[in-house]
């Protein structure tokens, strides 16, 4: 099985998760910059960690939550961030790994995760994490929003190859055993 390294991209709190779909992924935050810093700062940030979480990690598939111009909850400015961190990481990623890193829309993110793509408002980050705790992927103590964002995106890609992490599958198995 391929390794996967998923990531949701942030300036303030980018959440990555990393393994393969046959054991219990490893997750984490990184903090690109903070609403001080520029952009080319931010950038130049997030490549370094990029290039270096690559030549440790070496991932088979770099998977991104594809981020949209459309959110009304961003500004210009914060879609711009966005869409060029997503641009900046599927270039260093493929340069890194000669392959083309995944793009995963949010809600096909959820739906394999949570079993739904969307949510009212102000509900979709509970119950991610609230997945990612039933699952083992995180405790009290490590969830992280973020994280389990990346999490699911993780669990969309990982799905491809083990089946049994899809939500369909998954909430069949109480409570979830994943190398765990």
């Amino acid at each position: 099985m391929n390794t996967i390294l998923a990531l949701d991209l942030s300036k303030t709190s980018t959440g990555f998760a990393y393994g393969r779909p046959d054991g219990r992924p490893a997750t984490g935050s990184q903090r690109f910059g903070t609403s001080q810093h520029e952009d080319h700062e931010v950038g130049a940030k997030a490549l370094r960690w990029l290039t270096h979480q690559l030549a440790v990690m070496q991932p088979d598939i770099v998977a991104i939550e594809a981020a949209w111009e459309g959110n009304g909850q961003h500004s210009a400015h914060t879609s711009s961030l966005l869409l060029g961190l997503q641009f900046l990481v599927q270039t260093v990623a493929f340069i890194k790994t000669g392959r083309r890193p995944i793009l995963v829309k949010v809600g096909a993110a959820r739906k394999s995760l949570t079993g739904r793509g969307t949510y009212p408002k102000g509900e979709a980050k509970a119950a991610v994490q609230a997945e990612c705790l039933r699952r083992g992927w995180m405790t009290a103590d490590t969830l992280q929003a973020d994280a389990a964002d990346a999490l699911a995106v993780w669990c969309h890609v990982a799905a491809e190859q083990n089946p049994d992490l899809d939500y369909r599958r998954a909430i069949k198995a109480q409570p979830m055993a994943m190398g765990a």
